[in-house]
C-alpha cells in the first residue's frame, strides 16, 4: 500500500501504474476509459450544453422519422445519445508526442488529471532514458507535482533530484551514499 499525503493508505491498483515500456503506452484501462467518458459528459454539460441539447434532439427526430418508415411498430429509448455516440465511437485520448518522452509526460498528466494521487513506476528508466531527457522528466514532474518511482536492476550515482535507496527482502530501506 502507498500512504497519501493524510497518511490514509492508498489502493494500488487505483493510484500506481507500473511502466515498462516507453515505446508503447497503453491507453486501453477500462478505468481510464471511464473516467475519460465522465470528463467528456462533464464538459458536454458544462461548456457545450446547448450543443449537446440539440445533438441529442436531432438524433432523436431522426430516431422518430425512421421509426415512421418502418412497416411495423418500434421503439426506442431517448435520452442523452451524445455519451452513447462518444463511448461507440470510441473518443478517446491518444498519445501523439514526437518522443518516447514526451509521450511518456503526456501519460503522466492525463493520468494525474483524470485521477487523484497517481504515483508512475518506471522500470529501467535510466536504461532507456539519456540523463538529459531524465532531467527533463524531472523538471516537469517537479513543476507538474507528478510523482516518481524508478526501479533499476542495479545502482547508478544519481542525478539531481533523486534519492536512492536499497530495498531487501525484508522491506528494510538502505540509503545510498555515492562519492562526489
Amino acid at each position: 500500500f502507498i500512504l497519501s499525503a493524510n497518511d490514509d493508505p492508498l489502493d494500488c491498483a487505483e493510484h500506481l501504474h507500473v511502466i515498462r515500456d516507453y515505446v508503447f503506452l497503453s491507453m486501453d484501462s477500462r478505468k481510464l476509459q471511464n473516467r475519460f467518458l465522465a470528463h467528456l459528459q462533464g464538459t458536454m454539460a458544462e461548456s457545450l450544453l446547448a450543443e449537446t441539447e440539440s445533438l441529442n434532439g436531432r438524433v432523436g427526430a431522426y430516431l422518430a422519422a425512421l421509426a415512421a418508415r418502418l412497416d411495423y411498430p418500434v421503439s426506442f429509448t431517448h435520452g442523452d445519445y451524445a455519451s452513447i455516440l462518444l463511448k461507440a465511437l470510441k473518443f478517446q485520448p491518444i498519445l501523439d508526442g514526437r518522443s518516447p518522452l514526451e509521450r511518456l509526460m503526456q501519460y503522466f498528466d492525463l493520468f494525474s488529471g483524470l485521477f487523484q494521487e497517481q504515483c508512475f513506476v518506471l522500470v529501467s528508466a535510466k536504461t532507456y532514458f539519456a540523463e538529459d531527457a531524465l532531467q527533463q522528466l524531472y523538471k516537469m514532474a517537479a513543476y507538474q507535482k507528478w510523482n516518481l518511482l524508478l526501479l533499476e536492476s542495479r545502482a547508478s550515482p544519481p542525478l539531481p533530484p533523486e534519492d536512492c535507496c536499497i530495498v531487501d527482502s525484508d522491506l528494510c530501506v538502505l540509503r545510498l551514499d555515492f562519492p562526489d
